[in-house]
């Protein structure tokens, strides 16, 4: 082994362990729920059988897609912050861009019971959500097929997006469908606020929140109309 693959290897255990850390989390927290613990068990089962890395990688390279790493998932403990800090409530239309296998909202539908839209571009994510959506009759969420960048988002009151390795030009995009919002709408972005991008939008709130890969920033962004 070369000195060079020493912190690669470092990062994969920490990596490893954290998401360790946080499955054990999410059955010690979560799980007293019964739909949940059923969803969540059935994504996990599921998966065993299916990388959802390798899905996302195969899917992203076949689309020459800037960066084919590009998955990720928020941490259930890490949106429960969010949500708290941000003050979700049970009212609010939640938009997640980008839901992966659906693990986070099926935890708001159920635990925050708000209504969730939750939109995927990778079919075997979406199809699968959905699956496991009918069978449990989770009534307060629908997962849909698609680029949530061509998305309309005007049912949202709340909108998420886990954009950190987003290129600009997505970026700009996103911001052209979200200047049209509401000025209510609570717009969530990690890792980079929207006012870097444009005038249109300010930062009502910054908390610090945590990933697998490290620590950054969650913004609750406004737009400045």
């Amino acid at each position: 082994m070369s000195t060079g693959d020493a912190p690669v290897l470092s990062l994969f255990f920490k990596v490893r362990f954290y998401l360790l850390k946080e499955q054990l989390k999410t059955i010690f927290f979560y799980y007293r729920k019964l739909y949940f613990l059923l969803c969540d068990l059935s994504l996990s089962i599921v998966y065993l059988f299916f990388n959802p890395y390798r899905i996302s990688k195969r899917y992203l390279k076949k689309k020459r897609a800037f960066n084919i790493y590009a998955y990720g998932e928020t941490p259930l403990t890490t949106l429960e912050k969010i949500f708290q800090a941000f003050e979700i409530t049970k009212q609010d239309c939640f938009y997640e861009l980008g839901c992966g296998r659906g693990k986070g909202s099926f935890w708001a539908a159920t635990f925050w019971k708000c209504h969730v839209i939750a939109i995927e571009q990778i079919f075997i994510f979406y199809n699968i959500a959905r699956s496991i959506q009918r069978l449990f009759h989770i009534k307060n969420i629908e997962f849909h097929h698609g680029d949530f960048l061509e998305a309309d988002y005007s049912k949202a009151n709340v909108i998420y997006l886990y954009g950190t390795i987003m290129q600009e030009e997505e970026i700009h995009r996103f911001i052209r469908n979200a200047s049209f919002l509401s000025s209510d709408t609570k717009i969530i972005t990690i890792s980079f606020p929207l006012s870097d991008y444009s005038n249109d939008f300010y930062v009502k709130k910054e908390i610090s929140v945590a990933f697998p890969w490290g620590t950054t920033s969650a913004y609750l962004n406004g737009l400045s109309r």
